[in-house]
């Protein structure tokens, strides 16, 4: 039967702030949905994007309008990378030094692949790199997975700065992005 047949594990995620009995109702992923379980545990530390509290400045290089799109914390709004077959380079500056153990990359709807490097900024001001990684959301295809527009995520040793690059390379397909974030705690 259809409700046998293999398919996707996907979640959803609703904050509380507590101490609190929670009675609300759940949001319903997506149907058709089959509930498998509720999971229910104290968020980790630093587990907030470190950009909820401190808005940061967004350049990129070459110039491109709506870099600031990265850092608005809403999903829809989308930055397209410059198509000008070289390095694009995305450096969000903060108000102070957080210490991050993670970037999160939501992709736009324009579909592509290309390499991404994280860099900070040391207290001379030069860059040094801190994660790179392959970003493939070149298939937008249900098939390849229920969330292909769901964020890709990079955990790294603590790091603490104030300015943050992001480069991307061998950019392939053109592309867009919705949402850029840092976290202070491992995802």
């Amino acid at each position: 039967k259809p409700q046998q047949a293999m398919r996707y594990l996907v979640s959803s995620e609703t904050r509380i702030c507590g101490p609190v009995k929670f009675e609300g109702k759940l949001a319903v992923p997506r149907e058709p949905f089959q509930d498998v379980a509720v999971l229910a545990f104290p968020s980790p530390r630093d587990d907030r994007c470190v950009f909820d509290a401190h808005r940061p400045r967004v350049t990129c290089t070459p110039a491109a309008a709506g870099a600031e799109r990265l850092v608005d914390g809403n999903t829809e709004t989308e930055f397209t990378l410059p198509s000008n077959g070289g390095p694009v380079t995305v450096e969000i500056d903060l108000d102070v030094s957080l210490t991050v153990r993670c970037l999160s990359v939501t992709p736009g709807k324009q579909p592509f692949a290309a390499r991404c490097e994280l860099q900070a900024a040391a207290d001379d001001g030069s860059f040094k790199r801190v994660r790179d990684f392959r970003f493939d959301r070149s298939n937008m295809s249900i098939g390849v997975g229920p969330m292909p527009l769901g964020p890709v995520s990079a955990a790294f040793p603590a790091v603490t700065a104030k300015r943050f690059r992001l480069v991307w390379t061998e950019v392939a397909g053109g592309g867009s992005l919705a949402e850029v974030s840092l976290f202070g705690g491992a995802r």
